[in-house]
């Protein structure tokens, strides 16, 4: 292709790779954006916008941020809203942007490969995707801080060229530099880089062309200044200090920082020193070669570069050294993420440079060879040579896109808050009052519980303990009684409040005087509401969540439902609530079902339609050998003559659970039946770290007997399993003649008896440790099930029909004493 066709093919090839990249950032950056619960920062950030304006531009300079991230997060959410994929999505758009910006960058100080290069690392970095789906202001310094070092870049290559009115490229610079000091007030260390590079540039230039660009420089700096001393004259007087900070180690700062910029990752660090130590090897021979093959403009280059990843870096350390003045917080990762793409920049030219010389080294070797009659050339070499310098670029693309998925692994929106508060929402009445106990987390409270649909119809939230850090016996009184005082009705809730009220005392203040109209705990959270008189009663008209697209045919309709998330992990509960009209009489049952229908367990509701609009709760743990899945509920109704109706609705999936792991095959058949529960069809016995079946036992071994259940209808009792070894000589650890057992429920916990699905094989581990004191002789090992409320033993059939008691005898085991 003739030079100038390259020359014109060239721009819009750039182009379209840019979009390409562009829209891989998008996609990573969108992905499960708001499949995540605001934490307590973004909380606080949507707390700060709802004071309106003003209120938040002032709370702001008392904060330690400047205000231009909330200004543009405040105009954000008047128009799209408060959700967390709205209030997210500019840090999306700011993220995405310094992409194209850090290949202009790349493209003015080295080149339009690197640039792109550098676009792409920035796309598929963990780190950078990680804060582009955070609703705080890093990636908008990020942006800004990115945006002032091209327009410097540009202006003083204009400057050195000669190039007419060059001073008009401070105008961009200006402008980004000060929205960037708006932003984050470590943007000043931007311009510290920015500075010390001119004037370390300009020492190598002629006097009088190094003065005529100081003073322009000088001047843009000036204007800086200026467009920001209005915020410092409003902030300074405002300005506290405290302190968060902790001393930390300079060399785990260090560590942290490369790990966070290649691997996106700041916990346990000291796992990828290995891997963060190749890319750190990577760099500097890159930079290296660079400097040892470039001349001037490629040896500034780097300066600036080095400048941008050595100067920034290190003041943050210092300014997170414990001090008496402003604000010095943790060191945290997100504090270097404005210094980042000037990383990238410089790992994707050691990627082109350490590349080219291996591949330089690897065809002048085959050069010499042909020359010397020792190999004759051939065109293999020089694709080797081209595949050795690309899977260095593949090699640090497949550690990016590894590090990705992990991000990803913990995002999922938790039901925190959200049956909680639509509780209180269900159920206020005019004059009620909330009592939240929540210490510092009342912004991720204020969050959920604020609802612009339903301003002025949920009560006054007051905030406890107040004018105190805990609520003690001696002020429990003080701090309760002028609200009981004030309203008929209190609701009390606790939200992570264990360091200010451990004992409960607000609740047994409030019980002692009150009717205990509602109590329930969702998760670790709690909630009671506390009047002199009943009853409870659904407040009118009701909002539910969801609504039905048919109604049932008979009474009583269910008119809507709240099912807050549809994810749920190990630990979490699936909480549905029922909205019914007043009709007559009906029983009512809740089932949840997986994908083919069968049901994972079961609710029977009391329905009291005779007290007007009725709400019904039904919740659902779900553990951690819970079927993973999709799953629905199934509501069905028996009226009276009416018959059966049923209604499916809601649509969840269950995600993140432990299957079993794969049992042994089993050895022994044992069929016997326990009280028509459940059957116990067989086990597998075998000494721990053993593959085959038991044999020789000694005192001090664990056994691992895993037993294969399998229930002929769906059990409604939680039942546990026990196993015990007995001896015939008494074990005074156990008061008897057990001188080895695991209690639990199947699995260890991880799927009760109520979530066996009916005909299903499920396989039951147990490791029992035999004391090491156990004699010689002979043991006979026995299990059975026990109701885990009550105690009591299911009665055991054997194969044959015949009763057996209530355990289930395996077989006689000899035990022998270890050889010492």
């Amino acid at each position: 292709m003739p030079a100038m066709s390259r020359r014109r093919v060239t721009p819009w090839l750039d182009l379209a790779l840019l979009l390409g990249i562009l829209c891989v950032g998008f996609a990573l950056r969108t992905y499960l954006l708001g499949a995540q619960n605001l934490w307590w920062d973004e909380g606080l950030a949507v707390w700060a916008v709802r004071k309106g304006l003003v209120g938040m531009t002032l709370w702001t300079a008392s904060d330690v941020h400047p205000p231009l991230f909330f200004w543009g997060l405040f105009a954000l959410t008047r128009v799209a809203g408060e959700g967390e994929f709205a209030a997210r999505f500019p840090s999306v758009i700011y993220g995405l942007l310094t992409i194209p910006l850090a290949y202009q960058l790349g493209r003015r100080l080295v080149g339009r490969r690197v640039g792109l290069l550098a676009a792409l690392l920035v796309a598929l970095s963990r780190f950078h995707v990680w804060w582009s789906q955070e609703m705080r202001m890093y990636m908008l310094a990020g942006l800004l801080g990115t945006a002032s070092l091209y327009f410097m870049v540009r202006w003083w290559q204009q400057e050195r060229d000669g190039a007419p009115r060059a001073w008009r490229g401070l105008i961009p610079y200006v402008l980004a530099s000060a929205g960037a000091l708006y932003t984050l007030y470590l943007s000043i260390l931007i311009i510290v880089v920015q500075n010390a590079f001119l004037l370390i540039a300009g020492l190598q230039r002629p006097a009088a062309e190094r003065w005529r660009v100081w003073r322009r420089w000088l001047v843009g700096q000036v204007i800086t200044a200026l467009l920001f001393v209005p915020w410092l004259l409003l902030a300074l007087p405002r300005m506290q200090t405290w302190s968060t900070s902790e001393p930390f180690r300079f060399a785990s700062f260090i560590r942290l920082y490369l790990t966070a910029l290649t691997l996106g990752i700041s916990t346990h660090v000291e796992r990828y020193t290995w891997l963060v130590g190749l890319f750190a090897l990577l760099c500097v021979a890159g930079a290296l070669l660079a400097w040892k093959r470039g001349q001037g403009d490629a040896r500034r280059a780097l300066l600036l570069l080095a400048l941008c990843l050595g100067l920034p870096p290190l003041a943050v350390y210092f300014l997170t050294m414990p001090r008496g003045l402003f604000y010095s917080p943790h060191v945290e990762a997100r504090y270097l993420l404005p210094f980042a793409p000037p990383f990238y920049l410089l790992l994707a030219w050691s990627i082109q440079t350490v590349g080219e010389r291996l591949s330089a080294l690897l065809g002048g070797r085959a050069v010499k060879r042909a020359l010397t009659g020792e190999r004759p050339a051939e065109a293999s070499t020089s694709i080797a040579s081209r595949l050795l310098g690309a899977s260095i670029l593949a090699a640090v693309l497949v550690v990016f896109t590894w590090s990705l998925p992990q991000h990803y692994d913990g995002r999922y929106l938790r039901d925190e808050l959200q049956s909680l508060v639509r509780t209180i929402s269900a159920y206020a009445e005019p004059g009620d009052a909330v009592c939240l106990i929540s210490g510092d987390r009342y912004p991720i409270w204020d969050y959920y519980y604020h609802d612009p649909e339903r301003e002025g119809l949920r009560p006054t939230v007051y905030y406890l303990p107040q004018g105190t850090s805990a609520i003690t016996a001696e002020n429990v009184a003080a701090q309760l009684a002028p609200l009981t005082a004030q309203h008929r009705r209190i609701w009390l809730a606790y939200f992570e409040s264990a360091l200010q009220d451990p004992q409960a005392l607000a609740q047994g203040w409030l019980r002692e005087r009150n009717n205990e109209l509602y109590a329930a705990r969702f998760d670790h959270n709690s909630l009671w509401l506390y009047a002199a008189e009943g009853p409870l009663r659904v407040a009118e008209p009701a909002f539910p969540q969801h609504v039905p697209a048919l109604g049932l045919p008979p009474q009583p309709n269910l008119v809507g439902y709240d099912l807050p998330t549809a994810e749920f992990r190990p630990g979490d509960t699936v909480r549905l609530a029922l909205y019914w009209e007043p009709a007559a009489a009906a029983q009512v049952a809740v089932s949840l079902r997986d994908g083919q229908g069968r049901v994972l367990e079961a609710r029977d509701l009391a329905l009291d339609t005779a007290a007007g609009l009725t709400r019904t709760e039904a919740a659902f743990p779900i553990y951690p050998g819970t079927p993973a899945g999709a799953y629905h509920f199934q509501v069905d109704i028996r009226a009276g003559e009416q018959g059966t109706s049923s209604l499916q609705l809601g649509a969840l999936r269950v995600t993140h659970t432990t299957p079993p792991p794969r049992p042994p095959q089993m050895a022994q058949p044992v069929g016997a039946d326990l009280g028509g529960v459940a059957r116990l069809e067989g086990y597998t016995l075998r000494v721990q770290g053993q593959r085959a079946p038991a044999a020789a036992i000694h005192a001090g071994d664990t056994l691992e007997l895993t037993l294969y259940w399998r229930a002929p209808a769906k059990i409604e009792a939680r039942y546990t399993v026990f196993t015990h070894l007995l001896g015939a000589a008494y074990n005074p650890a156990t008061s008897g003649p057990v001188w080895a057992q695991h209690d639990a429920e199947p699995q260890d916990g991880g799927l009760p008896t109520t979530q066996w699905f009916p005909g299903e094989m499920v396989p039951d581990r147990h490791l029992l440790a035999i004391d090491a004191q156990a004699p010689a002789g002979g043991y006979e090992l026995e299990v059975g099930l026990y109701d885990t409320m009550t105690g009591a033993r299911l009665p055991v059939a054997a194969a044959n029909g015949q009763a057996a008691g209530d355990r289930v005898l395996l077989g006689t085991w000899t035990v022998q004493e270890r050889k010492r």
